[in-house]
């Protein structure tokens, strides 16, 4: 038996298109398998700066002016099932603490601290819910410790919102209000922030006196009844106040809003439903500078004082890779068709045509390469977006795309009629774009002036 015999632009080809489907299959899961932020927040002097991630993994950035520079990674890829979403708290600006709380419901969690001088990592260490009280480690959406430690704030099962003296341990006061509404408490405690009702019984946020609990003001937000998170800066200068419309800022001396922040759109998976879940995204920095904003896959950067993105930090746009993957594939399909045209014509398999070829020909080979590109374009941008586990009909658009450019590019005048029929069946890789175009084809395939062309180019019935 003789060995088929490949040329070395088939051999070439080939191994092109082996990388072109090994590259996109691999950019796609990377891309996809973006792993979800959970938790981000600042070191007490802005220093440092560190988000959480779901499986496990901790990033830390230091502040270099409104820029941020990653210096460490830890526990990566080392996500304990047993243990739900972690989150993460700034002792001090070398010691940054990761607390996992197992999903069964106990009152203990597993502590884990990182010396960012040193960059190592302790042993887990399980904590009792009175010492991570103590410590002023609980999740800052349930209880909250002024910076010079002297009053503690925290809102219980039934959502009255409890200040004490951490001193003393003396209540100061007790504010009723929902489970889930969020609360501020100022760097030195004297002030207290949280969601009360107005004159006419509407949802509004109040500021308290962090001694007594007198209200002292109503400040002038917009987003009260949808509020998720609410900061204070570290001297009680501003309140911030994050919700559905974005991020408003007051300033507590001039009694006006002096910045609004859009906030993004969250991806699919990224824990969005509960206003518990919502703040992990936002952490203003003590010195009342920069916000910073997280929709579970990427952290922005804000200027508070221009209102300004500085810096995006996470997954970028696939946009870059579909186009080069799409122009990848079209020119490869291209190439290919050409090469295996002259082959023919070499081996005298058709014989070549010098008559020119109509407008309608020429028309068609237009629409076959824009349908081809349209075909791979549908399971790549499907790919980068959703993920390489997909819908099997996806993929059927991949081998139409390359056969209607090879057809289309090398200006073929074999087989057009399977071609047409492929970009119609193309519909189950959800492309009305090729059955549209596979439509507009057929009268042009059948127009007189095409036979004619078709009969003298294969010297038979097309």
């Amino acid at each position: 038996m003789r060995l088929p015999r490949f040329t070395v632009s088939q051999l070439l080809l080939a191994a092109t298109f082996f990388a072109l489907v090994l590259g996109l299959f691999t950019s796609a899961w990377r891309a996809a398998s973006v792993q979800a932020i959970q938790h981000v927040c600042f070191s007490p002097s802005c220093k440092f700066f560190a988000a959480s991630y779901s499986d496990g993994m901790v990033r830390v950035w230091r502040m270099d002016g409104n820029r941020a520079r990653l210096v460490l990674r830890a526990f990566a890829g080392e996500r304990d099932p047993f243990y739900e979403r972690s989150y993460i708290h700034f002792e001090d600006d070398n010691r940054l603490i990761r607390l996992d709380k197992p999903w069964h419901h106990t009152h203990v969690a597993r502590e884990f601290v990182i010396d960012l001088a040193a960059g190592k990592v302790s042993d887990p260490r399980l904590l009792s819910r009175s010492e991570i009280r103590e410590r002023g480690l609980a999740a800052p959406w349930e209880f909250k410790v002024s910076t010079d430690r002297s009053k503690v704030a925290e809102r219980d099962a039934m959502g009255t919102l409890h200040v004490w003296d951490a001193t003393s341990r003396q209540v100061s006061f007790e504010f009723v209000g929902e489970r889930n509404e969020p609360f501020a408490l100022s760097g030195d405690g004297s002030l207290v922030a949280t969601i009360g009702l107005a004159s006419l019984e509407t949802p509004t946020v109040v500021i308290l006196d962090g001694h007594s609990g007198a209200l002292l003001e109503y400040p002038p937000f917009s987003d009260a009844t949808s509020a998720c998170w609410m900061e204070f800066a570290h001297d009680g200068s501003l309140l911030a106040l994050g919700g559905s419309r974005g991020v408003e800022c007051y300033d507590m001396k001039l009694k006006v809003l002096v910045q609004k922040i859009p906030l993004p759109e969250s991806r699919p998976d990224a824990a969005w439903h509960a206003r518990q879940d919502r703040s992990r995204y936002l952490a203003l920095a003590t010195d009342a500078k920069t916000l910073v904003s997280s929709d579970g896959e990427a952290i922005r950067f804000w200027d508070l004082r221009t209102g300004k993105l500085t810096q995006r930090i996470g997954r970028d746009s696939p946009a870059t890779l579909i186009a080069i993957f799409v122009l990848g594939f079209t020119a490869w399909a291209a190439t290919w068709g050409v090469v295996s045209k002259r082959l023919r014509l070499h081996e005298n398999v058709t014989n070549g045509s010098s008559v020119c070829a109509p407008l309608e020909m020429k028309l068609l080979w237009g629409l076959m390469v824009a349908g081809g590109m349209v075909a791979l374009a549908i399971p790549i941008v499907t790919m980068f977006l959703v993920g390489p586990l997909l819908f099997p009909t996806v993929y059927f658009g991949l081998p139409v795309g390359i056969i209607a450019i090879a057809r289309g590019a090398a200006r073929d005048t074999l087989k057009l009629r399977r071609t047409m029929v492929l970009q119609l069946a193309n519909i189950v890789a959800f492309d009305p774009v090729n059955v549209v175009f596979s439509a507009m084809e057929y009268p042009l395939f059948r127009s007189s002036r095409a036979s004619d062309y078709l009969r003298a180019a294969n010297c038979s019935e097309p």
